[in-house]
């Protein structure tokens, strides 16, 4: 309990009620368990839609209930490992079978972060090709030095790293040097233009505060002037330099809301697909999926002694001592972080 509300705020107090549910043994009836979830999807009537939708796919795939069309077809390097996950009969696993499969299980998760990675580095050098192609037609003092030196340094870079010849090192008298002395030439280079991306970070920041103003307070003006368009396109540009790299350029309009009829359907589906699901799977499987996505919920509780309660309740409950362990144990991992 002094793990959970040691939060600054009630919103680091809800992170560590989730945390902390999802490491409980989970003894909850289905019954209780699908009006969680109606008390769940309930919260975000009169919400704009894409919300719930967010909360709806962040379940599901906690759920394992969210399957892609393209499933099989990519990364099938996955799906026989998965297919014997499913397979396993976890009520009486040997302690050499959790051995195999927890080692398969991280090799694949370290697979994933890498692909991961990958796919974020792909999308920021996209973002910032983009940046370079709309922004060209505007520069100004291309022969700058500090221009110069900077150019100097990326096509020098991108030579070396591509394994072509680039006509810089002509002009700096290096066609025949080793790749080390180009390397220690651009090292020059780079120590002319040091701090100028700090400035012009400290720049962009507080030109993306001016311009949120001028666009939520200056609308008819800029209509009249004819400049909207372009500061929205600045505004496009610091989403793109954003921590946000997949993040949505085009404008939303009014959002749809949600009501109190598509908040029952979407309950009623969801609540469907979870029984379905739950058909056939062990008692171990169904109780792994309602920790887990019990911990994605909003907080249900209404005052720290509930909590204590559902704590106190969940290990008395429990009469597995080989989960009761592991459930205190991983408490006490995350406590002593």
């Amino acid at each position: 309990m002094s793990l959970i509300l040691s939060g600054r705020d009630s919103a680091a107090v809800s992170d560590n009620i989730r945390i902390a549910i999802g490491q409980l043994p989970m003894r909850m009836s289905r019954t209780k368990y699908y009006e969680l979830i109606k008390d769940s999807i309930s919260v975000y009537k009169g919400s704009d839609k894409s919300s719930l939708d967010g909360f709806l796919y962040m379940f599901r795939t906690s759920a394992m209930l969210y399957r892609d069309e393209n499933e099989g077809k990519y990364f099938t390097e996955f799906s026989s490992i998965v297919k014997e996950l499913e397979e396993l009969d976890y009520e009486n696993i040997s302690y050499e079978l959790y051995q195999i499969y927890s080692e398969k299980i991280e090799a694949l998760a370290s697979k994933l972060n890498d692909i991961s990675d990958l796919y974020m580095q792909i999308g920021q050098l996209l973002n910032e090709m983009y940046i370079l192609c709309v922004t060209g037609s505007s520069v100004e003092n291309e022969e700058d030095m500090e221009g110069q030196h900077s150019r100097t340094v990326i096509r020098g870079i991108l030579s070396l790293f591509c394994g072509k010849d680039s006509d810089i090192w002509e002009k700096s008298g290096l066609s025949d040097a080793s790749e080390e002395e180009r390397l220690d030439y651009l090292s020059g280079s780079f120590v002319k233009i040091e701090g100028k991306q700090e400035t012009l970070f400290e720049e962009l920041g507080a030109s993306e505060t001016a311009l949120g103003h001028i666009l939520e307070g200056k609308a008819p003006v800029l209509e009249e002037c004819q400049k909207r368009e372009e500061l929205l396109l600045l505004k496009r540009l610091f989403l793109l330099t954003s921590s946000s790299i997949f993040a949505d350029l085009e404008e939303k309009g009014e959002e749809e809301k949600v009501t109190e009829e598509l908040a029952d359907r979407m309950t009623a589906e969801l609540v469907s697909d979870c029984k379905t699901f739950f058909q056939g799977k062990s008692r171990m499987v169904r109780r792994a999926v309602m920790a887990n996505t019990v911990g994605k919920m909003p907080v249900f509780f209404k005052n720290a002694q509930e909590i204590a309660d559902y704590v106190v309740d969940s290990l008395r409950r429990c009469e597995d001592e080989a989960e009761k362990y592991a459930s205190k144990q991983l408490l006490i991992d995350i406590m002593v972080q």
